[in-house]
């Protein structure tokens, strides 16, 4: 799924060949939607393996004007003629991707370590974050991913292995880790919304990527003259 900065979906097909990606199905559309009649640039951020958000620049480097709908605009695949479609499981023909309403008052990224995946309990500082957004003791917790999907959790509020104020959550913690391909060595954004006394964590799988690219326009004499130069890098 692509979400352009409006929030307007483009659902596309993947198809692999000769161990390169194609966008097939459903990239046309790319040129309807925003009447690139010309062509254009797409700078593509990585989400996780089902979601990029896009971002588009003319020939003459002007950014599209992305349409404005309401409620977003969606186009899905028909799905009956794709082959080798995945798992009911792991397919999401409707990625309602969750945006919260408000912006983040706490923010925290981790290493993920062995013992948050061998042991399933994962483990907050409470300094520092913790004091900052859960009410101090037991409680019922939920994470949500990038694509919406709910974890339900189980909050305590405990010692680590220095003897410091931590939050350990277990349940639904190991689930999110299987579906998004959290291993040791991952990180992890943890980030809420309330100043205190919240009971949902939103959760970002950050990969170790960057992408440097210079971009080019074609001459007539069949040489090449460079546009600009962009350097996007996702692991923050």
């Amino acid at each position: 799924m692509l979400r352009d900065p409006n929030l307007n979906e483009l659902e596309v097909h993947v198809t692999r060949k000769s161990n390169k990606l194609y966008f097939d199905k459903g990239w046309s559309e790319l040129k309807h939607i925003y009447d690139l009649s010309f062509g254009a640039w797409v700078t593509f951020g990585f989400v996780n393996p089902k979601f990029l958000t896009i971002r588009i620049i003319t020939r003459w480097g002007v950014e599209v004007k992305y349409p404005i709908h309401s409620p977003p605009l969606k186009r899905l695949l028909d799905r009956t003629d794709l082959d080798n479609s995945p798992s009911p499981h792991l397919l999401r023909p409707s990625l309602n991707i969750c945006v919260p309403s408000g912006s983040f008052v706490r923010t925290f990224v981790k290493k993920i370590t062995p013992t948050d995946i061998h042991y399933g309990i994962l483990v907050l500082p409470w300094r520092g974050f913790g004091e900052f957004a859960f009410a101090f003791g037991y409680s019922d917790l939920v994470l949500v991913d990038c694509l919406g999907e709910h974890y339900p959790c189980k909050l305590t509020i405990g010692v680590d292995a220095e003897g410091e104020y931590a939050c350990k959550v277990s349940g639904g913690w190991i689930d999110l880790c299987t579906v998004h391909g959290v291993v040791e060595g991952t990180r992890v954004g943890f980030c809420v919304t309330q100043p205190a006394r919240d009971y949902v964590i939103y959760v970002t799988a950050y990969p170790e990527m960057g992408i440097r690219a210079t971009l080019s326009y074609p001459l007539n004499d069949g040489s090449q003259t460079p546009l600009y130069v962009s350097h996007h890098y996702f692991l923050p």
